[in-house]
């Protein structure tokens, strides 16, 4: 079974009248591995924010800028 028949058929599927609206399956380099059509981008603009997670070489910075937003932390 591939990663997208996984999303398809198990995570976006009609569970006693309940399902998501979109669902992916992320890698944690932020590649996508699977989604749903409905997934929205925004994952691209999340990837710079947690970079220094997975990459030990980067440093975290107080405070960080998604779209037109800034958030501290």
């Amino acid at each position: 079974m591939s990663w997208q028949s996984y999303v398809d058929d198990h995570l976006m599927c009609d569970v006693e009248g309940n399902h998501l609206t979109a669902a992916a399956i992320l890698g944690q380099d932020g590649s996508v591995w699977a989604q749903s059509a409905k997934f929205p981008q925004v994952f691209l603009l999340l990837h710079p924010l947690f970079s220094p997670y997975y990459d030990p070489s980067l440093e975290l910075s107080e405070s960080s800028v998604i779209g037109s937003d800034e958030s501290r932390i």
